[in-house]
């Protein structure tokens, strides 16, 4: 490995811009082939006082990998699984920023390989050893990075049972302008009385947290988890980038369970609303989104001139709202305390679609 690396004047407006269609401007990007040529182009850009953009897949829609000046670093050649692990709290891999989750999806569906580093001795004959593993964060974009990810704290309508990213990040890799890098673990560094101190490479870095309190009694994604004692690694989830770039993450696994996926239809907004409340009691649930009207109104509308809407049966009649629903099926009987709620509030077996094989799950 070696820390020179190329640089090269933009020419493709794709380097400037993401899912948000926004443009920005950028003279130079950036492309590390690995680690060291990513320490070097920090280095080289600290040292002349030229900013950094670090963008991963560009899949963000609030314009978050738009640059606005100076260079474009892009991570995209940091992929893959590098390791596979084990402690007191089950699996967990390790993987480089720019892995897709849905390329962290099919490389676990599939089975890790032989030659995947054992970060613990005997983790990856005991991982088959025990059947199926995955990552239990479904973000609302697959094809974002575990970086993007962490940088931003995603979640998607899993977050329903198994909360946001942060919930599953085990440690990261994080490097800094000056070329200084640590690996930071949960729990191993906490703030003392709202003072952070930490050190780097060659830096020692200590500073007064600000005085806000996250809240965490309801979904928030807005920022660094902050608190007077809070854990070093909640500095950098959410943090959107500004303090280091992530080079590698540790994120927990589970055990992969057969899943079905129910699509309830209701007369109105109002009734699928109020069989939300009942079903929040209902342990199983893993998945839980809903759609009102206005949003089944759009799908009827490109399925009459959108081709890949052709695989979508015609919805029930008089369907005004609905909840999809994913579950457990590997228990004998998963569905009833679910049906019975859902035709307490005018859904009946008629106006629900179901799917256990993975196909049609997809589809």
């Amino acid at each position: 490995m070696s820390d020179m690396f190329y640089r090269q004047k933009i020419t493709d407006q794709s380097s400037l811009s993401d899912e948000s269609k926004m443009s920005g401007h950028a003279d130079n990007c950036i492309a590390p082939l690995d680690e060291n040529e990513l320490r070097g182009a920090l280095i080289y850009l600290n040292n002349r006082s030229i900013p950094a953009n670090i963008v991963g897949n560009r899949t963000g829609v609030c314009g978050g990998a738009v640059p606005l000046r100076g260079d474009v670093i892009e991570l995209k050649n940091l992929t893959g699984i590098t390791g596979v692990g084990r402690d007191e709290k089950g699996f967990y891999i390790r993987v480089l920023p720019c892995t897709p989750v849905s390329e962290i999806a099919r490389l676990l569906s599939v089975g890790l390989d032989d030659d995947t580093p054992e970060l613990t001795e005997g983790a990856l004959s005991a991982m088959r050893s025990e059947g199926r593993f995955r990552y239990p964060v479904d973000p609302t974009e697959a094809g974002g990075s575990i970086g993007g990810n962490i940088a931003t704290n995603a979640s998607g309508p899993a977050t329903y049972r198994y909360g946001p990213t942060r919930d599953w990040v085990r440690g990261v890799k994080v490097m800094f302008a000056d070329g200084g890098y640590r690996w930071i673990h949960r729990g191993e560094i906490h703030a003392v009385d709202g003072r952070m101190s930490f050190s780097a490479g060659r830096s020692f870095y200590s500073f007064r947290l600000p005085d806000y309190v996250s809240r965490t009694g309801v979904k928030n994604a807005a920022g660094p988890l902050i608190s007077p004692d809070m854990d070093l690694l909640d500095l950098f989830i959410g943090s959107e980038g500004i303090f280091a770039v992530i080079t590698e993450a540790e994120i927990r696994l589970i055990p992969d369970r057969p899943m079905a996926s129910l699509l309830a239809f209701f007369p109105d907004d109002a009734k699928a609303l109020e069989a939300v409340k009942d079903l929040r009691s209902v342990d199983s649930i893993e998945f839980l989104e809903y759609m009102d009207g206005h949003s089944l109104d759009l799908l009827s509308r490109f399925s009459n001139d959108d081709p890949s809407f052709l695989c979508l049966p015609p919805f029930p009649e008089g369907a005004g709202s609905s909840l999809f629903i994913d579950i457990p099926c590997d228990s004998e009987d998963p569905y009833s305390d679910i049906l019975h709620i859902l035709s307490a509030h005018g859904c009946g077996p008629d106006c629900i679609w179901c799917a256990k094989d993975p196909s049609d799950r997809r589809r």
